[in-house]
């Protein structure tokens, strides 16, 4: 994994040294749980993402909804978007 995300960045800092006009945007991630008991698997899954140097975090299931509609937002409000 940690190779893969150095080639990301190597990419990433060629687009910005090169001043590549790609119209590139870093975008999150989302992974849900779809029962109780998948949350386990999504905490080792941010342990080891930590071990590789990526900040990942577990959301609340209250909170959940609040994000859902700030992403949406922040979607709707992308340069490009067509309706």
């Amino acid at each position: 994994y940690r190779e893969a995300l150095e080639a990301y960045e190597s990419v990433k800092a060629v687009i910005a040294e090169e001043g590549i006009d790609c119209a590139f945007e870093e975008r999150g991630h989302l992974e849900l749980a779809y029962a109780p008991s998948h949350v386990a698997l999504l905490e080792e899954q941010r342990e080891g993402l930590a071990l590789a140097g990526v900040e990942a975090r577990i959301v609340p299931r209250e909170r959940l909804r609040e994000i859902l509609r700030r992403m949406k937002a922040v979607v709707a409000r992308a340069p490009g978007r067509r309706s």
